[in-house]
């Protein structure tokens, strides 16, 4: 069953909007990309979370995102992220789909922003998923940038509480496994910048 955003999702589809929406604000010419990446063991197969993440549709399941759109013929994507009565969309298509180890994409339209997943077996039944997310931040906030205080939001708020959902999803799928309900204290985390 398709999760709605829950009390557990407000917060971060709440922070989403306001980063998008100020990403999109304060776009230009001048824009560095800004990049924050974290992995976490999930105890199910790598053909099985390859399959969900690659399936778009179900982005709303683990993620801040509300709607995603595939278009059945091109198989390019639009992305709804919204709360209340504000929406922030973009267009995005995937750029790398190797089966079942990795996944690139890249917005082509609104909110510039590009990524990658990464599934490694672990060799018994589970698997290694590393997620990095970039977005490309003006120049003219580059300060904030370069102090982490953007990275650790975007951590904290977004990338976390997405590989979270997606780690609790896929175990009950696998097969009725404990879950861990406790923040990913597995996660290794690397937070850097790139031009």
């Amino acid at each position: 069953a398709r999760l709605k955003h829950t009390q557990k999702h407000v917060r971060p589809v709440q922070m989403a909007v306001w980063v998008a929406g100020c990403l999109l604000a304060l776009g230009g010419a001048q824009a560095r990309w800004l990049q924050t990446s974290a992995s976490k063991v999930i105890r199910a197969p790598v053909g099985q979370t390859y399959a969900a993440w690659r399936d778009l549709k179900r982005m709303p399941e683990w993620s801040p995102v509300s709607r995603v759109d595939v278009d059945p013929t091109s198989g390019d994507s639009q992305w709804h992220l919204g709360y209340h009565a504000i929406e922030v969309s973009w267009k995005a298509q995937v750029v790398t789909d190797e089966y079942p180890s990795l996944l690139r994409w890249e917005s082509t339209l609104g909110v510039p922003n590009r990524g990658e997943v990464r599934f490694t077996a672990d060799g018994r039944d589970g698997c290694t998923m590393a997620l990095t997310m970039s977005y490309q931040i003006p120049e003219r906030i580059s300060r904030i940038v370069e102090s982490g205080i953007v990275q650790t939001f975007i951590l904290r708020t977004c990338l976390r509480p997405t590989m979270q959902q997606f780690c609790e999803a896929m175990e009950r799928e696998a097969g009725g496994l404990i879950v861990d309900q406790a923040a990913p204290t597995d996660a290794q985390i690397t937070e850097t910048l790139r031009r």
